[in-house]
């Protein structure tokens, strides 16, 4: 489908057919995470959009709206550009994305739909989940929505909460469990692996000493991380991929920190990545971090975790 926005952004001649041209099919959110009940809500625009050659629409805000009100703000588990790319992989036309501030939280629900839905965006149907809420002290449910579609003309499309092995698919659920370390759980709910994004920094070189060199990972403060542990994960670097396993937690046998640290060995690798930025996909956590008695039993327990992982990557 021809990605209408690209075009107004490049060609001026394009604004007098973007301002003309159809409705579109709308859909709004968070969308953290982009997980199994967010994908479909955006099949069910995407299948209305081609329908009636309308354009589809994603307006997600950059983190959680509670973010704004809350003392202490939601860990998220995609970052704003990391949920862009997402939602674009999902052959969206146009994703908006924008940072809820005072003027959004001032907004009646009836306001935010006509006022940016409906002018700006000439919604002609709407689509969300069922437990969506917008719009001041979040008076827009489901209800209210269906009152304002029928006083203002537009489509409105709910659709019913997804459930995956008893389990209701949603962001906050998805980020207890990676809280507590149940990675296959979240990942089968996101339907991919939960990943994290960094860059390789400087780190003591205690693991090297021991002969498992680590590459040390700075990360985005909001971004949620999972319990602490050691994990299987698979190590992107430069479009390649590395079986890999990361640690979780604060070193206490050898270094002891006092902040939280995230520690990945690759295997059988050894080239040079300082400064290199590297994503690591979570597959399933192997154990708690724990705090041995001498250098020699984290050594025995190391090659043990290696072990694990040589056996559960061996695809990789």
């Amino acid at each position: 489908m021809i990605n209408w926005f690209v075009l107004f952004m490049q060609d001026s001649n394009v604004i007098k057919i973007k301002n003309n041209y159809q409705q579109s099919v709308l859909t709004l959110g968070t969308f953290d995470g982009l997980h199994l009940g967010h994908i479909k809500i955006l099949d069910e625009v995407k299948k209305n959009a081609q329908k009636f050659f309308l354009k589809s629409i994603v307006f997600a805000f950059a983190q959680p709206p509670r973010n704004f009100f809350a003392h202490k703000p939601v860990k998220v588990i995609t970052l704003c550009d990391e949920k862009e790319k997402l939602i674009k992989n999902q052959n969206i036309d146009v994703v908006i994305i924008e940072k809820f501030d005072s003027k959004f939280a001032e907004l009646t629900a009836e306001e935010f739909v006509v006022g940016t839905l409906i002018k700006k965006y000439k919604v002609k149907t709407i689509v969300v989940g069922e437990n969506h809420r917008l719009g001041k002290n979040k008076e827009g449910d489901c209800k209210f929505l269906n009152f304002l579609s029928k006083k203002h003309n537009f489509d409105l499309i709910v659709i019913p909460s997804v459930v995956k092995d008893g389990i209701v698919v949603s962001s906050s659920n998805i980020r207890k469990l990676i809280e507590k370390g149940e990675i296959e759980t979240a990942n089968s709910l996101l339907n991919y692996s939960f990943f994290i994004n960094g860059t390789v920094v400087e780190g003591n070189k205690i693991g090297r000493d021991i002969g498992f060199p680590t590459a040390n990972l700075s990360f985005a403060n909001d971004k949620i991380i999972p319990k602490e542990g050691v994990y299987a994960v698979v190590a992107q670097i430069n479009d390649k991929t590395y079986p890999a396993m990361c640690n979780i937690g604060f070193r206490p046998t050898l270094n002891f920190s006092e902040k939280i640290t995230l520690e990945v060995h690759i295997l059988n690798f050894n080239n040079f990545i300082y400064n290199q930025d590297i994503t690591l996909n979570f597959i399933q956590k192997i154990r708690d971090e724990i705090k041995f008695e001498n250098k020699q039993q984290l050594i025995n327990q190391l090659i043990t975790d290696k072990k694990f992982v040589e056996n559960l990557l061996v695809a990789i």
